[in-house]
């Protein structure tokens, strides 16, 4: 699933097998056909749920619920990894939460399982990420980077 927010508002995602783009403002959406070019500069961030006593937690190199910054008007895709014995889905929000707010999900990923979620931010909205299921102890801030803006917890 593709998302796009804005400065004119968010447009929640269509539930679809393609990815959606949605267009803030305009009200109208456009879908990436097979083969489609997303962005040129496309990031893959890596997140892992992780267990240390008996408490859920979310992973990115080695750190614990870190801030994720995803880069502006580009394909930011975020791939959920999970060797728990338990599920996890990875929920994209904006900063005001509830379910209104969702903008992204990776759904339901099974132990041993990985999923994939991605997101085309065009705007500094503050977000955050949680799991659906812990949302209390696995979540985090997402940062939407500038132009001067080092990105960190990124894979090429």
């Amino acid at each position: 699933m593709m998302v796009v927010i804005g400065g004119g508002g968010v447009i929640m995602p269509i539930m679809t097998t393609q990815k959606v783009f949605a267009q803030p403002g305009g009200g109208e959406t456009s879908q990436a056909g097979e083969g489609q070019q997303i962005g040129a500069n496309a990031t893959t961030t890596e997140i892992t749920a992780t267990e240390e006593n008996e408490m859920y937690r979310w992973t990115v190199d080695g750190n614990i619920n870190p801030p994720i910054t995803l880069m502006p008007n580009v394909n930011n895709t975020i791939t959920v990894n999970n060797p728990t014995d338990t599920v996890h889905e990875l929920v994209i929000a904006t900063a005001q939460g509830g379910e209104e707010g969702e903008l992204a999900t990776s759904m339901d990923v099974q132990p041993g399982g990985k999923g994939e979620l991605s997101i085309m931010p065009n705007a500094t909205s503050s977000l955050r990420y949680y799991c659906e299921y812990h949302p209390q102890t696995m979540l985090g801030n997402i940062l939407i980077a500038n132009g001067t803006t080092t990105m960190t917890n990124q894979t090429q």
